[in-house]
């Protein structure tokens, strides 16, 4: 009959279809299969990329830490030596301040001096002059008393 052949047409057209698309539905599987593994391997090795990172922070953190104990050392030991130089600058100027007291009191002195040079020279002056004089009354008196003895 008529009506049966096309069912039977119709039937063995849907089971080719329905093999079609069961070997679709494999392809797609399969596919898909790929495609998970693909998407796998693909985050695993994102994974390690962002762990890698992660350790590479972590380093950096690390030296960073260790870079920033050693430059406040470092600032710490550098103000010691600022103040270490402000007091020493301070002794400095403290030693200069006495040495220019001390060219001071040198130079009186050393005025001092002159003026006294010149009184021992007027004094040696006064000296000789009275020297002189006592030599030539010393004359005079043994001239003096040679003429007395002879009288």
């Amino acid at each position: 009959t008529a009506k049966c052949q096309s069912f039977e047409d119709m039937a063995v057209s849907l089971k080719s279809e329905r093999n079609n698309l069961t070997s679709k539905v494999s392809q797609l599987a399969s596919e898909n299969e790929r495609v998970r593994d693909d998407l796998t391997s693909i985050v695993a090795s994102k994974e390690e990329e962002i762990s890698s990172c992660w350790s590479k922070i972590a380093r950096i953190e690390s030296e960073f830490m260790e870079t920033k104990k050693t430059l406040e050392s470092k600032t710490a030991a550098l103000q010691h030596l600022n103040v270490q130089l402000s007091e020493s600058q301070s002794i400095i100027c403290e030693k200069e301040e006495m040495i220019l007291a001390l060219e001071l009191d040198l130079d009186k002195i050393s005025s001092q001096a002159s003026a006294q040079l010149s009184e021992i020279d007027e004094l040696r002056s006064w000296r000789s002059i009275a020297e002189e004089t006592m030599a030539n009354q010393g004359n005079e008196l043994a001239t003096l008393r040679s003429a007395v003895a002879k009288k």
